[in-house]
């Protein structure tokens, strides 16, 4: 069931009673690290209650050049991004820096797969402890660190990506092993406030919806009953040879999918590091035009805007 979020509450607390320095305080965290330049007092109205939608659009695109900074005008909600580089996993004094960096009503995810506990060993998937031990931990440091209006969840594991090697497997024996690793990992709920399942767009699904759906069902399958929020994680590229981009028919019945899932609470648009900005992109008209089909393109109050930025 599609829920109003954390984030709506913080936004209570924080802009109601005192609209003006609430805007300074988030000003002063874009300045930091995240959006500059957004007039505050003429994106919405001091006295209107931001009216949050059942379902949130976040975007992290990596593009560049190009990529404007006033998406939030559109509805584009900003997530914060931890990443890290897998020859360089964080500390845990980095991990409690990093999670006290999100501000109240704001929510980042975590990128931690140098400690996946899924590890592909060059001929089938394993399962590694240390891995788990590792990534329990860190997420047991960033909980107790971030603000307790914030939300924060990690990239692509819980649950598992649903996908093998050569991620093109959709077979019976394939689709029990994701169930399995997803129930070893499926602890690790406990430790984060929103999901976030992978529903990345591998080569053989691209050119055939109904497949792509079926490994996202799949993937929806092995979460448990939860009151978490879960977002999914899109992207307009196509994960294989050349990272072309999605179809712009492909793209938007991926967006109307996982509107129509009631335990599906929005989307995170993730992806195509260092591609240029094309406003005429077909992924992007089909984006803009389902956001305005379903009530989701007004622009988005402060504290969604203000606490963004990748963090290594």
């Amino acid at each position: 069931m599609k829920r109003f979020t954390l984030s709506v509450i913080a936004w209570l607390l924080l802009s109601v009673p005192c609209y003006g320095q609430a805007a300074t305080m988030y000003a002063t965290a874009a300045g930091a690290g995240g959006k500059t330049g957004v007039d505050w007092d003429n994106a919405f109205g001091a006295a209107e209650l931001y009216d949050d939608p059942e379902f949130q659009v976040f975007e992290r695109l990596l593009h560049r050049p190009g990529k404007p900074d006033d998406l939030w005008k559109q509805g584009f909600r900003q997530i914060k991004f931890f990443s890290f580089p897998m020859a360089a996993p964080p500390s845990d004094a980095r991990v409690a820096e990093l999670a006290a960096s999100v501000a109240p009503g704001g929510i980042a995810f975590w990128d931690l797969e140098m400690w996946n506990p899924r590890v592909f060993d060059g001929h089938a998937w394993t399962w590694n402890g240390e891995n788990y031990a590792r990534l329990q931990n860190a997420l047991t440091v960033a909980r107790a660190n971030q603000s307790p209006l914030s939300q924060s969840g990690i990239f692509g594991t819980i649950p598992p990506r649903f996908q093998n090697a050569s991620k093109y497997d959709y077979g019976h024996h394939h689709r029990q092993s994701h169930r399995e690793f997803a129930r070893r990992v499926e602890p690790l709920t406990d430790y984060v406030d929103v999901l976030f399942p992978c529903f990345y767009c591998a080569t053989p699904v691209a050119a055939d919806l109904a497949l792509w759906q079926d490994s996202a069902l799949i993937v929806l399958s092995t979460i448990k009953q939860t009151d978490k929020p879960i977002y999914a994680f899109l992207s307009p590229q196509i994960t294989g040879p050349c990272d072309p981009l999605i179809s712009a028919g492909h793209w938007r019945g991926q967006l109307d999918f996982c509107y129509e899932q009631d335990r599906i609470d929005g989307v995170v648009l993730f992806g195509c590091p260092g591609r240029p900005w094309d406003e005429d992109a077909g992924w992007l008209r089909a984006t803009e035009r389902f956001m305005a089909d379903r009530g989701l393109d007004r622009p988005v109050p402060a504290p969604f805007v203000a606490d963004t930025g990748s963090q290594r």
